[in-house]
Formats: structure tokens, C-alpha cells, sequence
């Protein structure tokens, strides 16, 4: 493979605050690559190198146990990539990395690649880079040389466990994709405790087949062996029979919003443009400027005019469902004020952005379905780990919904709901028309977006299909409030007898 490699295995240690003392005493694999050529003493590689490895003593951004970092300029920058077990702290992290790194200058001295792999954590340097590259080599597989008394159940129940803990991390998001979890050894009281890890920038497919060459590793190295390490690259795998992990992982923060722009604000080139300073922009300006001042909620949907022909300036705006007035119209503001900012001088333009939709143009569109573009579809890059019964559910899900939006009455057409997935994950759903169609068009609208949905987002974890008259949206996690704003009480029936023949009453609402 061009490269050497040496294995030290002294002794494990209690997961205890971590000193450097204690990790010279550690397990520690390394790998010097000898493809990769040398640098020489005092060179600019070998200052790129140093000022890389001081950095890992003093990172301040944790970056839950992952960092990818640089240093210099081509031909001698130097790039490297770290990574702590999944349930460290940031203190043991940093301590760890500065060591391995350390150590690793020390073991493979003038080697311009290089690779360790420490008790808690992963070291890398290249002169080359490589973030999101999934590698082959250098591998190793280290274990422990005691063999389990009930070799055939051992190793099932370590399968079963092992191919569960791989679906986990390889689903986890871009912070972290690592899982531990442990399994009761099919009739006897011994335990199996695992962990799987992959760097976080492989995508779930690369780290899938990461964990997948790790896991055949360990069958044809370490099968029936009472504990075992696999060490690739971009993953890692370990099992024991003592619980060698923290319960507790480093807390993840809450799933981010999704971006807060959606797809870039679309504009009409066949609807004419305006000049600056035209009746048309007085008209327009005095729309946009209502947002803020709304004093009729009017459940999320607003339909607007202002001016007279030929430059009246007709909207329509909606909000999510479940959102409150003041949201309602801070959302509103923001993307009708960015939205003539993007589209200067366009007539007719239209913007999804997390919240709200707004649109408008030099007609009315009251009440008209719109098949034809804008319409825009944004997902996430994530496929689910078991896209069948995933797809099933969503499908569905979406079904339902939409025949319940459809169904809203003249003030909102919105519904949102959730439904179990598979492997304990659960999918997310919000489907909703602006209420002015009727609940033939709705639906319509959003038979449409469920065509589009599984053109361009079949099977991954998250994605929104965006028209002029509906919105569909999936996520595998929360993204909405569960309790909408409430709707009022349908009014009574009229007290009055009908209208006497031959006169005509109206009332516009």
C-alpha cells in the first residue's frame, strides 16, 4: 500500500477527564504514507504542519469532535482533517487531538501524509485535501484476543447491532453521524456495547458504505472475538463487552431552520417592466408598505390592489398556517421588500421564503389556478436510510393531507401532520393552497406538487415544491407549531327571513 504502519496497544482507560500523561499510555495507531513524498527540516510544509498541530490545542469552535483545517499556500499547504468519538467533551477533544497530532509528527517524520488513530480520536494531514473524499486506505482492524463462549449467538446479536448502529450514523446530520448502543447476547446475560462513526463530511451514502466495508472488516478479522476495532479513514468501528462510551453524547443543537430564503425570487419577463419614479412603483411601494401596518389578520392571507389602470398593482401573500399575526407580518415585509430588491423593475414577480409567500403583478389573480411556471422545487441533499418505506409513508401522509387542506373552508386551507417512517424515524408534513381556490383547484394545485415531488425529491429526507397557488413541504424533523392559530366559530344562521323579492342585498367581506 506504499505506507507503514505501527500499533501500540497498552491499555484502555476509564472514560475520565483526560490529561496528557494519560494519553501517552494510550492505544495509538498510526499509518506514514510513503506516496505521498517528504518534506524536509525547517520548510515551509514543516511550518504549515506546526502551525496546524498548535491549533488543535486551542480550538474554540467545538464543532461537535469534527475540524477541517489548513494552512500555507499550494505547492506547501498542508490539510487536515480531525475527529473525536462522537460522546467527547470539547476539553477532552482538543487534549486528544493536540496528542495525536503530536505523536504523529513524531512517528512519521518527514512524511507529508500521514494518519493516527489515538483511543478517542482521528488525526489526518495531506498535502492534498481531503474533505468529503471517501478512502479505501489506510485501514487496519485491532482486537481483543479472547474469544466469546457462545460464538454463533455473539456474533448474531453483534450483527443485528452493529447494522443498526450504521443506519443511525449514517443518517446523522452534518455535525455529527456517529451512534452507540448495546445488546443483550441472544441466551446469555453478557452485553455487547458498540459505536460507528463516520467524518460528518461524508454524505449518508459514503458513510453507509463506509460503515458497510468496516462492518465485513471485522467479520473476516474479529468475528467471535470479544472486542474489536475496525480503522478506516473517513469511519470507525469498535465493539466491547464493558461499556467503553458515555451514555450521554455531547448534545446536538436543535435542527436549524431551513435556509430563510427558499429558491430565489422568480420574475415575470412577460409582464412588462416599470421605470423608476412611474405611477406603477408609487403603486407597488404603497402594497409593500401596507405589510407592516396590516390590522386585519384575516388568517394568514391577504389579497391587495392599489392605483388605477393601466398601473394598478394587484398581490397576494400567505402565510404558513400555523403562524401568528406578528410573524405573519414580519415575514410578509421581509420578502415583499426583498423581492422588489432582487426584481427591480419587473411587474410581476413572485418569492417563497421560509414563512410566507408574495406575490405580484400587473393583474388580478384572485382566484385563478396557475399551472404554468414560477414554480420551484428545493430539497434536502439527504436520502432516507430506507427509502421504500419511507416513500410509502410520505405518500400516504400527503394524501391525507391534501384532502384535508383541499377541504378548508374560505379562510384557510392548510394542514400539517407527521406519520412513523421506519428505523424510529418519523416524517414531517405541512401541505397548504392560498383560500382562494376553490377546493377543486386546491386540490388540483396539490395533486401537481405531489407529481413534482416525486420527479425531484423521491426519496430524500426533506423537500418543498413551490407554486403560485400552493406549497408542499417534508422534513424528518419538526419544523412547524403543532397547535395552528385558531379559526372562529362558524357564525350563526341569519336571524332575518330572506331578502324580500325584487331587492338585492350584498355584503362584501
Amino acid at each position: 500500500m506504499g505506507s507503514s504502519s505501527t500499533t501500540f496497544l497498552l491499555f484502555l482507560l476509564s472514560l475520565t477527564t483526560l490529561t496528557l500523561s494519560q494519553l501517552k499510555d494510550v492505544y495509538f495507531v498510526h499509518n506514514c504514507s510513503d506516496t505521498s513524498g517528504n518534506y524536509t527540516a525547517n520548510s515551509p510544509y514543516e511550518t504549515n504542519l506546526n502551525t496546524i498541530i498548535s491549533r488543535f490545542a486551542t480550538l474554540t469552535d467545538f464543532n461537535y469532535g469534527f475540524s477541517n483545517l489548513s494552512a500555507g499556500e499550494s505547492p506547501d499547504k498542508v490539510y487536515s482533517i480531525a475527529l473525536c468519538r462522537g460522546d467527547m467533551n470539547q476539553a477532552d477533544c482538543n487534549t486528544c487531538l493536540n496528542y495525536t497530532a503530536t505523536e504523529l509528527k513524531q512517528f512519521c517524520p518527514g512524511n507529508k501524509a500521514a494518519t493516527a488513530w489515538s483511543q478517542f480520536c482521528l488525526v489526518r494531514y495531506a498535502n492534498r485535501d481531503l474533505y468529503g473524499q471517501l478512502e479505501n486506505d489506510p485501514r487496519t482492524c485491532v482486537f481483543n484476543p479472547m474469544n466469546a463462549s457462545n460464538r454463533d449467538q455473539f456474533n448474531q446479536t453483534l450483527n443485528e447491532l452493529v447494522n443498526e448502529l450504521s443506519a443511525e450514523a449514517a443518517a446523522g446530520g452534518p455535525l455529527r453521524k456517529y451512534a452507540a448502543g448495546n445488546a443483550m447476547v441472544i441466551g446469555s446475560s453478557q452485553t455487547v456495547y458498540a459505536t460507528m462513526q463516520c467524518t460528518p463530511d461524508m454524505d449518508q451514502q459514503n458513510c453507509f458504505t463506509c460503515l458497510n466495508f468496516a462492518i465485513k472488516e471485522y467479520q473476516s478479522c474479529c468475528s467471535t472475538r470479544l472486542g474489536c476495532r475496525v480503522l478506516r479513514p473517513n469511519c470507525v468501528l469498535r465493539f466491547e463487552t464493558n461499556q467503553f462510551y458515555n451514555q450521554i453524547a455531547a448534545p446536538l443543537p436543535s435542527p436549524p431552520p431551513s435556509p430563510t430564503t427558499s429558491p430565489s425570487p422568480t420574475a415575470s419577463d412577460t409582464n412588462g417592466n416599470y421605470t423608476p419614479n412611474s405611477a406603477y412603483q408609487t403603486n407597488l411601494n404603497t402594497i409593500i408598505s401596507q405589510f407592516p401596518t396590516l390590522t386585519d389578520f384575516n388568517y394568514s392571507f391577504f389579497n391587495l390592489s392599489a392605483g388605477e389602470s393601466p398601473d394598478k398593482v394587484y398581490s397576494s401573500a400567505l402565510c404558513r398556517g400555523d403562524l401568528t399575526q406578528d410573524r405573519c407580518y414580519s415575514c410578509l415585509n421581509y420578502t415583499a421588500t426583498e423581492l422588489e430588491r432582487l426584481c427591480p423593475w419587473n411587474k410581476a414577480a413572485i418569492a417563497w421564503s421560509e414563512l410566507c409567500l408574495v406575490r405580484y403583478a400587473n393583474r388580478d389573480m384572485y382566484g385563478l389556478l396557475e399551472d404554468l411556471p414560477p414554480r420551484n422545487c428545493a430539497f434536502n441533499e439527504q436520502n432516507a436510510s430506507n427509502p421504500a418505506q419511507f416513500n410509502q409513508a410520505l405518500n400516504d401522509l400527503l394524501n391525507e393531507l391534501s384532502a384535508k387542506a383541499a377541504a378548508g373552508g374560505p379562510l384557510r386551507k392548510y394542514a400539517a401532520g407527521y406519520a412513523p417512517a421506519g428505523n424510529l424515524e418519523r416524517v414531517y408534513a405541512t401541505v397548504q393552497c392560498t383560500p382562494d381556490m376553490t377546493q377543486e383547484n386546491c386540490t388540483t394545485c396539490l395533486d401537481f406538487a405531489m407529481r413534482e415531488l416525486r420527479l425531484c425529491c423521491l426519496g430524500r429526507m426533506g423537500c418543498r415544491v413551490l407554486r403560485p397557488t400552493c406549497v408542499l413541504r417534508f422534513e424528518s424533523n419538526l419544523f412547524y407549531n403543532e397547535i395552528a392559530v385558531p379559526l372562529p366559530s362558524p357564525p350563526p344562521s341569519p336571524t332575518t327571513s330572506p331578502t324580500p323579492k325584487g331587492k338585492t342585498s350584498i355584503l362584501s367581506l
